[in-house]
């Protein structure tokens, strides 16, 4: 297993985060501050600026404890692959900058689990999008921000 504590991405160029694969320990990421922009301000290389990035490839666990996703951004993250991902006592806030109904964290071709608990959604946009392939899932007790617009809390495709 790798660890890492108090560790900071700031204004990284569309991912603070890519993990093509990892052990099937995985990953701890504890006490973490992430940004990543999406603004014309910052250039054109921010066009799909998302925090944390899972690929395909991956199998083994990425586990963020305690950490802090901001931006303006597109998604917090994106996750694919067969492993575990979880989120716990986190806080996200900007995403889906450009209103397209981005998702903070959306699974996308992913078999393997997602666990997010215990995290502050600042942000009144759709919190969790958990596509249509993912195995397992534990969403529970989470503070969401729903004033000013609607919001989804959790998309399931089917």
């Amino acid at each position: 297993m790798a660890a890492c504590s108090t560790v900071g991405a700031d204004m990284a160029a569309n991912a603070s985060v890519q993990v093509d694969a990892s052990d099937p320990m995985g990953i701890l990421i504890t006490n973490g501050e992430f940004t990543a922009f999406v603004d014309p301000q910052f250039g054109t290389q921010y066009a799909d600026s998302t925090q944390v990035v899972i690929t395909a490839a991956n199998k083994g666990a990425v586990s963020f404890s305690n950490s802090a996703f901001w931006g303006p951004a597109n998604q917090i993250a994106k996750i694919s692959g067969s492993g575990t991902t979880s989120f716990a006592d986190c806080i996200f806030n900007k995403w889906d900058h450009d209103k397209k109904g981005n998702s903070a964290i959306e699974v996308e071709n992913a078999t393997g689990s997602l666990l997010v608990r215990g995290c502050d959604f600042q942000y009144p946009a759709s919190q969790v999008d958990l596509g249509s392939t993912l195995k397992k899932a534990v969403i529970t007790g989470n503070i969401i921000s729903v004033s000013g617009r609607s919001c989804s809390v959790v998309k399931i495709n089917t």
